[in-house]
Order: C-alpha cells, then structure tokens, then sequence
C-alpha cells in the first residue's frame, strides 16, 4: 500500500539559511497565496505527493531545480508505464502533475492530476482520490477559478467519509475558508475556518492551528473589526512563538502592524513593523522586508515625514526589483509617486505612476492568460464530449452495418439450400437460380449504399474539422482585439488624464508643462502608432486588404519617416543614421510600406537603450531593393526569434517601459508579402538586431523597363 501522509504548504516561510533546510525537505512549500487588498499574507495548507520532499541535495542548493525534479518522475512514470501495476501508474501520474505544477505548467498539471484521479477511482483508493481532488483544487485555485477549487475542495472532503485524517481535514477547511474570502463570502469564510480550528484544537494539532488563526484575523481585517482581527493576529503569534517560527511571528507583526495603521496609531504600527522587519532581516527573506517595507513607506508618508517614506519605500522598489516581484514593484512605485505628488515634484510622479500602471497591466495580463488556460481547458472537455458521441455514432453506424452482414450470410444460406433442392427438379432449380440473381443485386446495392454512408461521414468529419480550425482563428482575433482596447492604450490614457487634472488645478509652471509636453507628444504617437497597428491589423484578419502599388521614392519615405520619429529618438538620446543614400524607385504600396518602416524603425527605437544607434541603409538586390534596418539595442532570444512573427508573440516593455500591441510584426510580414517581398531578421541578446525587408523595383511581366543596379549590370523586368 501507498503510503497516505500528506505534505503541507507552510505559507511562504521556506528560509534558505541551513538551519531550516532541514525543516524544508520534510515540508515542501508549494505556497497558495491569496493576494487580497485588505491583507498582505493569507496561509494555505495544500496536499502533495511524499516522494516530491525526498529529493537530493545540490552542492550549494538546498534543493534540487524543478526541472530535476520534472525529469525524474517522468522517468518513473515511464518505468510504472511498462512495468507497473495500476497503483503506481496512479501514483506517478500525480507526481508528474505535481511537478508540473512546480514549473507553473498549469494545464499540464491538470491533464496528469486528472488521468491520475480517474486511475484512483478505477482502484476505489479513497485515500487517493481524496488526494487528487484537493491537488486539482490547488490548481483551479491558483489559476483563480474559485468555484472550480471549491467543488474539487469540497468533492475531496466528502471523499474522506470516515476515514481519520484530522490533519488533512483542517488543510480543507483551512483552503475552503480561502476560497470563500476570495469570493468576497465572508461569513462562509469564517465557518470554515472555524471549523478548521476546531479540529485542530480537537486532535491537538497545535502548530497547524497558526494558519486559521492568521486567516480569521485576514477575515475581520477585511470586515473593519480591528479588535478581533488583532485578537486572532496574537493568538497565531503565540503558537508561532511556541514553536520559535521566526517567519510565522514575522508575519503576524507585520500584520498586526497594518491592523494599527488603520486605526492611525501610528506608534503602535511602527513598533511592530520595525519589529517584523529586524527578524525578516535576519532571516534575509526579501519578499516579506519588501512588504513590511512598503507599509513603513505608507506609515511615514501618512506622517508627512517624506525623507524617511522615501527611504523605505524607494529600498522596497530596489528589493521587488532584484526578485522581479511584480506586485511588489507596483505598489512600492504606487508609493513612491504619491510621495513625489505631496513634495509637489509632479514629473517623478509621473514616471513612478507610469512603471506602476505598467506592472499592473502585466499582472492583469497574466490573469487573462490564466483565463484563457481555464477556456483551453473548457473547449477541450466539450471536445472530448464530442469525440465521446462521435465515436458513440460511429459504433452505431458498425452495429448496423454488423446487422446488413449477417442479413446478408443468411441470403446466402437461403440460395444454397436453393441450390441443393434445385437437384430434385429443374423446375426448383430455375427458381433457386432466379432467387440467387436477385439476392446478388441486392447485395451489390446494399454495398453501394454502405459505401455512400461512409463518403458522406468523411465528408461530415472534414466540415467539422474546418468549422472548428475557422472558430479557433475567430476566437484568436476577437481575444487579441479585446486584449489590445481594455489594456495596451489604459497606461498613456492615464498619463494624459493625470496630466489635464494637474494642468486645471493650476499645479504645473510653463517650465514643467514644457518638458511634459515633450514626453507626452511622444507617448502620443506611441499611441496613435499602436491604433494604426491594431486597425490595419485587424482589417487585414476580417475583411482583407488589397495592395495599391505605385512607383515612389523610398530615399523620401525614409527621410520622412526618420523626421516623424526624431523627437522620439531624441528623448531617447538614441541617434538614428539615415544611410540610404541617392534616390530611388521603388514600385508597391506606399501606405504599407510607410507602416512597415515606421514600425521597424519605432521598434529599433524602443529596445535601444540611451546612447544607442539606429542605422538604415538601403540596396539594390537583383530585382529587388534591400532596406536594412539595424539597431544596437538588447537583441533577442533564440526563443523570442522563433514566435516572432506569429501571433504567439507577445507584447515586451520597452527599455524605458514603452508599450506595444504584439502586432507590429505581423503588420509588416503580411505587407511585405503582399508586395511580393520578404522579411527576415537576425539578433543576439545584448548584440542588437537588425530587419530586412525587399521590395520590388518593376511593376509586372510585361514592364519591360530596364533597371541598372549599382554595379551597373542590366536588369530587365520579366
């Protein structure tokens, strides 16, 4: 028998300091946060699989890399596919999940938890199934789907039935009470947890009790009763100095000092604050001394004690940077800007908003990932209903087809007896003759018909197999579309409208609505250049667009191009070398080879740092021109070059935090192809990239205009 013990999340007070490694191994934390505004830390219980925590230890780590970990139970997995019986294919199956899970893999995750939970209910494994429900709750849980946590939680807990898991019991409660503050369902919340406490309380599960404690002051924090939220916040703060867990006191003091600050006491909330930050200190755990941090730089700046709000909330911003914790960086810039706004230095305000409306987009934009993973996962459950009843149809169409065989064997019998009774008179024989003609025509008939059902259940498959590759590409347009309008144009908006607020309240000189209006000129034509980007793009998609070509100067559109971007550069202190030399006729669509330049040229733009080089030069290729543009910016991965050009590509931050849709790109690779050119490119991370694109210099077949290239040869326009 497996063996059914459980590991538990213990918050997120993993140390890396070795004393606790020891600690570590035993409890794997596989942390569930719930990140809700009242509270900076909730504590989950979740349940894993054992064989995750016995793992070897690194030369210097104190674990092995996830991905080790990925590797060895699929190696497992493989093992117990061969050779094992039903129990450890079950058993590996949830390990792979588990590990899965660990890279963030979440749809990969699900797909093993759910085939290992079909193999435990095929075992009648309770302890299993119980198991697989609440580590697929974990999951819907952390994707944000909390209905679809709360089933599998509370599927898991009836699972149980009576078996004696006191432990496991208070985890479920603990996560259900979670789930129901996360749904904004507080007094569910507070039963839960209450319940959780209780069985802890019952079967003396003393050190466990720690996390609903914490998690019902988290719930009247939230409800404005501060005195219960302290008294919860204290009774946790006993068990944790019970046990001497350092990062579980930490913890408490940090939200008990958020509890004062409500209450605007301020002294209470600095000693307990600097309290949990001397201990998180000497835990060396950043991302709790970012957040004591920030509450500090909150703290002081409610004072108007400006110099120490900066102090801490500026180190806040450095620690959340180094992690590239992008919570953490939004609200510790959300404070240093409302710092700069009361020292009335309104330009760093403006740029600390700016990089924390861009976090926040981030964040958002991984939320809709993870709903667009939950989606993904929907339609492949409507796709296995429906291959359920195709194949349901197709056994039917066989039965029936079993039905014609066994009419026609009987046919057959019937004209062989015809044909013995046929000897005992001719007359019985012609007849017998006569029977068997018509029983063949029939037969011939009935395979016709057989074989015209079939055409026409490949034609069926065929239609819907188009039908469905035609609502996939509908669905990719109207998700980027909506993508694209509801955030990518939020963060200049913002800025503009901050901007006018300041402007009518007569808070800024001449002499800083001189410098705003430079940036915000070229926060403008960002925008107006992602719009054009998104309508084009979006034409293209829905309805089609036909290039109008025409014979144009290229050496003129790059010079007016260069010009539209300069003040863009110029903020940037990026110098843009025009070396495209004399003129020269080019023939394809204009407007589409305007966008494609300036896009090239505002993306050269956008990922050259400060002081950099943009260089564009042009050549004659034969029949075509080359027009090369080449930037010594930040390059890009071998990763980032292979979606490049797809709509799996995804929008990138600028060095100076620009925005961008993700459809540049696209725009240019469907226009120069429709202009019968190509697009390539070449990058290295740290190295720069450079975009080449070819356009045509003859109109068709029949021009039979001569070209001379810059070597002087002859070319002529077949």
């Amino acid at each position: 028998m497996r063996n059914p013990n459980y590991l538990y999340t213990l918050r997120a007070k993993i140390n890396v300091n070795l004393k606790h490694i020891a600690l570590f191994l035993l409890f794997v934390a596989f942390c569930n946060i719930t990140t809700n505004s009242y509270a900076l830390t909730n504590y989950s219980l979740n349940h894993f699989a054992d064989s995750i925590a016995n793992l070897p230890f690194h030369s210097t780590d104190s674990i092995v890399s996830a991905e080790t970990i990925l590797a060895q139970k699929l190696e497992k997995l493989k093992k117990a596919e061969y050779g094992g019986n039903l129990e450890e294919k079950a058993i590996a199956k949830s390990e792979v999940g588990l590990a899965y899970d660990l890279l963030d893999q979440d749809k990969l995750a699900l797909e093993y938890l759910q085939s290992a939970l079909r193999l435990f209910m095929q075992l009648k494994d309770s302890i299993g199934i119980s198991k697989a429900l609440n580590n697929i709750g974990v999951i819907y849980d952390d994707l944000g789907d909390y209905d679809e946590a709360l089933s599998y939680y509370l599927r898991s807990l009836e699972t149980k039935g009576g078996l004696h898991d006191p432990e496991s019991e208070l985890t479920l409660y603990n996560n259900i009470g979670l789930i129901y503050t996360s749904n904004g369902l507080p007094q569910k919340a507070l039963e839960a947890l209450r319940m959780s406490y209780q069985i802890g309380e019952e079967y003396q599960l003393e050190q466990s009790i720690t996390f609903p404690l914490h998690n019902l002051g988290d719930v009247y924090l939230n409800l404005g009763q501060y005195d219960s939220a302290l008294y919860y916040y204290l009774q946790s703060y006993k068990v944790d100095k019970a046990y001497d867990d350092n990062t579980g006191l930490a913890i408490n003091l940090q939200s008990m000092g958020k509890v004062y600050l409500e209450l605007d006491d301020f002294q209470e909330a600095k000693s307990h604050l600097e309290e949990a930050l001397d201990i998180q200190n000497q835990l060396q755990d950043k991302h709790e001394q970012t957040n004591s941090m920030i509450l500090l730089g909150k703290l002081y700046l409610q004072k108007k004690q400006y110099a120490e709000a900066k102090k801490y909330a500026s180190k806040a911003l450095a620690y959340a940077k180094s992690s590239s914790s992008k919570n953490q960086i939004k609200e510790a810039a959300h404070v240093m800007a409302d710092i700069s706004k009361a020292q009335s230095q309104y330009e760093k305000a403006l740029l600390y908003t700016d990089l924390s409306n861009a976090y926040k987009d981030s964040i958002f934009n991984e939320y809709k990932s993870k709903q667009l993973i939950l989606l993904e996962l929907n339609k492949k459950e409507l796709e296995n209903a429906a291959l359920v009843s195709d194949n349901e149809f197709k056994a039917a169409v066989m039965d029936d087809q079993q039905v014609l065989i066994e009419k026609q064997t009987y046919a057959v019998i019937f004209v062989s007896l015809g044909l013995v009774l046929s000897f005992i008179a001719v007359s019985v024989l012609l007849n017998a003759n006569k029977d068997k003609n018509i029983a063949n025509r029939r037969l011939i008939q009935q395979k016709q018909e057989i074989e015209e059902i079939i055409k026409e259940l490949t034609f069926l498959n065929e239609s819907i197999n188009q039908q469905k590759d035609e609502l996939q590409q509908s669905n990719q347009i109207k998700d980027k579309l909506l993508s694209i309008i509801s955030h990518d144009f939020r963060s200049p908006l913002n800025s503009l409208e901050g901007i006018l607020d300041l402007m009518t309240q007569g808070r800024i000189s001449p002499q800083e609505m001189q410098v705003i209006s430079k940036e915000l000129r070229v926060k403008v034509n960002i925008t107006t250049s992602l719009l054009d980007n998104l309508l084009n793009w979006a034409k293209s998609q829905m309805q089609g667009i036909s290039p109008q070509p025409t014979f144009f100067d290229i050496k003129e559109l790059v010079n007016d191009t260069v010009h539209l971007l300069s003040t863009q550069a110029e903020k940037k202190d990026i110098y843009i070398m025009d070396r495209v030399g004399d003129s020269q006729e080019v023939y394809a669509d204009y407007e589409m080879t305007k966008l494609v330049v300036r896009n090239l040229l505002t993306n050269a733009i956008k990922f050259t740092t400060a002081g950099g080089k943009v260089i564009v030069k042009a050549t004659r290729l034969n029949n075509m021109l080359k027009l090369v543009v080449k930037d010594t910016g930040k390059g890009m991965s071998e990763n980032e070059l292979n979606n490049l050009f797809t709509h799996q590509t995804k929008s990138t931050l600028g060095t100076a935090y620009e925005k961008g849709t993700g459809l540049g790109l696209i725009l240019c690779k469907d226009f120069v192809e429709k202009n019968g050119g190509k697009i390539a490119v070449e990058s290295e991370e740290g190295e720069g990239s450079t975009f080449c694109f070819t356009i045509p210099l003859y109109r068709d077949a029949s021009d039979k205009t001569i070209y001379v290239d810059n070597e002087g040869s002859e070319l002529v326009g077949k």
